[in-house]
């Protein structure tokens, strides 16, 4: 399967959505396919007693302590994978990704200052989540930024980019957490929002399952002329090399469903895992074909990957080391000494 954006490398102009696409007998069928697995996944989820399927770091003999740490780097994780995307957007003149383009690298950007400050805000926030300085501040301009970014576009185009605002929501809640700018200058500044940090990776967890599902619509299943074009133009069906009869238009049905189950299993919050486990093999596949475009423009979703792979649906035990690995102090540092005329030196 072809998890990648079909948009990235082909004109998508000439292929709107319509509504024939959407009524297609083979869209139909996918749909009903993802969303038929998606609701046995959820019957076996609640009948188990909403027990996880791949087991997580506490079942493979994470400690708590151990735990605390590694959590305490999720957002790290997260700032880092989104800030070369940004980097990269800013530099290039697109919005997130290479189908929202600002203008011609040497060129004025459309919209003139408006796309120059929108390339220039991607830079500039990329280096606040990159460091993390100002992270609360760089989160909620980025949101602003993918708010104008769908005015500017149309909805859909940036739904298909749900992910963005989804991390930025998730950092904002978390801080910057221990490895920061903002811990190191003022320990207030890295600190979580502790009221909301039950649902701290929420929007991280909605943010990328809406990417995943609009995706699977807008460039799979309701449009497969684009698709088409892609395939015809980059054949990476590979299913008949294996042996596996399928035509380009099933394959990208089948993709899109896959697509699709894999959102909608992380919208619901059930068995996350298996959601990350289907999604990572399709998203790597096609990286030595298409090389840095396709690298850099997923690299938040690779973050969220690791992240969520980790997290799995989070419980109460998870949610003890988050909190405990987001409030440590960065021991970056030995302990301070006294001076020698101090009082605690004469003691």
């Amino acid at each position: 399967m072809t998890l990648l954006h079909e948009r990235w490398f082909v004109d998508s102009s000439p292929f709107p959505l319509a509504w024939a696409g959407v009524t297609r007998p083979g869209a139909l069928l996918a749909v009903a396919a993802a969303s038929g697995l998606f609701l046995a996944a959820a019957f076996v989820w609640r009948q188990s007693g909403r027990r996880p399927l791949v087991p997580g770091p506490f079942r493979l003999g994470a400690d708590a302590d151990s735990l605390a740490v590694l959590y305490g780097a999720i957002p790290l994780v997260l700032a880092l994978h989104l800030s070369v995307t940004l980097f990269v957007s800013g530099v290039t003149l697109h919005l997130f990704a290479p189908n929202l383009a600002l203008g011609e690298p040497g060129a004025v950007p459309i919209g003139s200052i408006g796309g120059a400050v929108a390339a220039l805000a991607q830079i500039g926030i990329g280096l606040a989540l990159f460091y993390g300085a100002l992270t609360r501040i760089a989160a909620l301009l980025l949101v602003l930024l993918w708010v104008a970014g769908a005015i500017w576009f149309g909805p859909v185009l940036l739904l298909e980019h749900a992910i963005v605002p989804g991390i930025a929501l998730t950092l904002y809640l978390t801080g910057r957490g221990p490895f920061a700018v903002d811990a190191l200058l003022n320990p207030r500044l890295g600190l979580p929002r502790l009221r909301f940090l039950t649902h701290a990776l929420t929007p991280l967890r909605i943010g990328t399952g809406v990417s995943l599902v609009t995706l699977a619509f807008t460039e799979k299943i309701w449009n497969l002329p684009l698709g088409l074009a892609f395939l015809e133009r980059y054949p990476v069906n590979f299913l008949p090399a294996w042996g596996i009869p399928i035509g380009d238009e099933t394959f990208l049905l089948a993709a899109g469903a896959v697509e699709l189950l894999a959102g909608l299993l992380l919208i619901a919050n059930v068995y996350v895992r298996v959601g990350i486990l289907v999604l990572w093999l399709p998203f790597n596949l096609t990286l030595a074909a298409f090389g840095w475009i396709e690298l850099v423009g997923h690299l938040p979703i690779y973050g969220a990957m690791a992240v969520l792979a980790l997290w799995g649906r989070g419980s109460a035990d998870d949610l003890r080391a988050l909190q405990r690995g987001l409030m440590q102090r960065p021991a970056l540092l030995p302990p301070q000494q006294p001076h020698a005329g101090s009082r605690e030196a004469a003691t």
